[in-house]
């Protein structure tokens, strides 16, 4: 089984760099909603991340994952499927 999560879900602002945002206390004090402590994104460099995964009357799974960071983006360009449908779409819309 396959699991896609984008970064941004598992509060990761910068995968390559391996920064994730955690809530931390406004040190100029105020307050959010409901009169509770008003927190700020920060970031933190961390070293991966634990998957926890439980089913209905199965025991715990725990999947710790980790990556390394980079530099550079690496990937082929490739055209998605129904690109030719879109095309004829534009093409018979246009003038």
């Amino acid at each position: 089984m396959l699991f896609r999560l984008p970064w941004s879900l598992l509060a990761i602002s910068d995968p390559s760099s391996l920064t994730a945002l955690v809530p931390t206390p406004d040190p100029q004090g105020g307050t959010g909603p409901h009169d509770s402590v008003r927190h700020l994104p920060t970031g933190v460099v961390i070293s991966g991340i634990t998957l926890h995964v439980q089913a209905a009357g199965m025991a715990p799974v725990r999947a710790p994952i980790r990556w390394e960071g980079w530099n550079r983006v690496a990937g082929d360009e490739r055209l998605k499927d129904g690109v030719q449908v879109l095309a004829a779409a534009m093409v018979s819309t246009s003038g």
